[in-house]
């Protein structure tokens, strides 16, 4: 489902879910551009563009994204929530 040609994906926990136009409390939210989606029987890797040019994927189940049908150049919105941000460097 596309709302008025947006979506919004919910990250949590590792999958992500489709919310209607709502008020919300997550904060981190980022307006992005799909770029590709890779199917896998169970799981799909949606690769995103966000304002700015960085890149974000979403690991969302195959069900999310045949709901969502998010062809590459749709609008969405990137709802991130996470307790904990771990950072790596060499």
């Amino acid at each position: 489902m596309i709302v008025a040609g947006a979506a919004l994906l919910w990250l949590r926990g590792g999958s992500a879910l489709l919310e209607e136009r709502m008020r919300l409390s997550t904060r981190n939210q980022l307006a992005a551009t799909v770029e590709s989606i890779a199917l896998g029987e169970a799981m799909a890797a949606v690769k995103l563009t966000v304002d700015g040019g960085h890149s974000v994927t979403a690991s969302i189940t195959r069900e999310a994204a045949d709901d969502l049908d998010l062809p590459p150049g749709s609008a969405v919105t990137v709802l991130v929530k996470a307790t904990e941000v771990t950072l790596g460097v060499d």
